[in-house]
């Protein structure tokens, strides 16, 4: 019951097309479609409780009333429902703006992050610092399905993603809302950015990232979760954002001011930190102006669809993530609650005492 990565693309290309209808005033029907879906009482039941609601209850897709028979035939036709109502994706919305991305159900594997709870908290920090305005240019990194996009207001966007998957979403959910401004490309920000972006550089730039940084065991026989997975100590990938910023800052003759928004999970020594990642931001830019935030009014570490963790938090509390049945499932919890303990007994080794959940804030200027 899950829409493939190939009929996504699918969409985009009927959607751009127009097929019988102009292409605006279809968009339009869509658009009202799934905010028609996403405000009926079945579906908030559905997703309106989250956290008091078992796993089991999002790790298969609803089954709608959809009474608007063309609004039925039209998601059908383009399968993001079946002909017995059941969607095919989630319907979520940001900023009040209601886009697509994948449920619970989908293997985590190759799914596509579903909640947007942590995006929310990076456009609210870009909304209260007016920074949309400051820069004309926003970089997203790992776009997921474009919550960024939707809820950060520049003249000019670029969007990338090492996701296939991510990348269809984020086109689709673009040209559902009838955005214009925004180029998108797969990228493994291991690799860098890729050097074309160079071209499309502003005298001042923003760059929004969430990038995966979850501190997972592996599971057995299968691959990490590729939009959790942020490596042993769930900094892999923020470092190598990092690492790539510095490159891209020195390279781009054009950029003079370059701003980094970066929402974080990284250890720390105690519960005060110093945290690993701001230490690392700190060597590699030792002339920014880097502020650091541990968000300590949000729980963290997600376990079911909530997080349930004080921020900062214990190491010791990782092996709560054994239990979830959103990540993993229930044959395999042993395996990971013993290689969520292996990790513990290293960090507590090399003196690392504490995980936090924050926003690291990086100004970075040329003379």
């Amino acid at each position: 019951m899950t829409i493939s990565t190939d009929q996504l693309s699918k969409v985009l290309r009927e959607l751009g097309a127009g097929n019988s209808l102009p292409g605006d005033r279809r968009l339009a029907q869509i658009n009202g479609y799934l905010g028609e879906i996403y405000q009926s009482p079945e579906y908030t039941d559905w997703i309106g409780r989250e956290e008091l609601q078992p796993a089991s209850q999002f790790t298969i897709p609803p089954r709608l009333s959809i009474h608007n028979k063309v609004a039925h035939n039209l998601l059908i036709e383009l399968e993001i429902a079946h002909s017995d109502s059941t969607l095919s994706a989630r319907i979520d919305r940001t900023q009040s703006t209601i886009y697509l991305t994948d449920g619970f159900w989908v293997d985590p594997e190759y799914r596509v992050f579903p909640t947007s709870d942590e995006s929310d908290i990076l456009c609210d920090y870009v909304s209260r610092h007016s920074l949309a305005s400051k820069y004309p240019l926003m970089i997203d990194p790992a776009c997921g399905p474009g919550r960024h996009g939707i809820g950060i207001d520049t003249p000019y966007q670029i969007s990338l993603d090492m996701s296939e998957r991510a990348l269809a979403y984020s086109r689709l959910n673009a040209l559902l809302r009838g955005t214009t401004n925004q180029l998108f490309g797969a990228n493994d920000i291991v690799r860098g950015f890729p050097k074309p972006i160079n071209v499309l550089l502003r005298e001042k730039t923003l760059i929004v990232a969430n990038m995966p940084f979850a501190i997972l065991p592996k599971r057995p026989g299968r691959p990490e979760p590729l939009a959790q997975d942020g490596g042993p100590r769930g900094v892999a990938l923020s470092k190598a954002l990092l690492d790539a910023t510095a490159m891209l800052f020195k390279n781009a003759a054009a950029m003079r001011e370059l701003r980094v928004i970066l929402l974080f999970y990284s250890l720390g020594r105690s519960d005060f930190g110093p945290w690993e990642i701001a230490q690392y931001a700190e060597a590699l830019f030792p002339d920014a102006v880097a502020k650091t935030t541990i968000l300590t009014e949000k729980p963290m570490w997600r376990v079911n669809g909530r997080k349930e963790q004080p921020n900062p938090m214990p190491v010791s509390s990782l092996k709560e993530k054994a239990r979830c049945r959103l990540t993993y499932k229930e044959f395999d919890e042993d395996a990971i609650r013993d290689g969520f303990l292996k990790r513990q007994q290293q960090f507590a080794k090399d003196g690392w005492t504490h995980l936090g959940y924050g926003v690291l804030d990086i100004s970075l200027t040329k003379s």
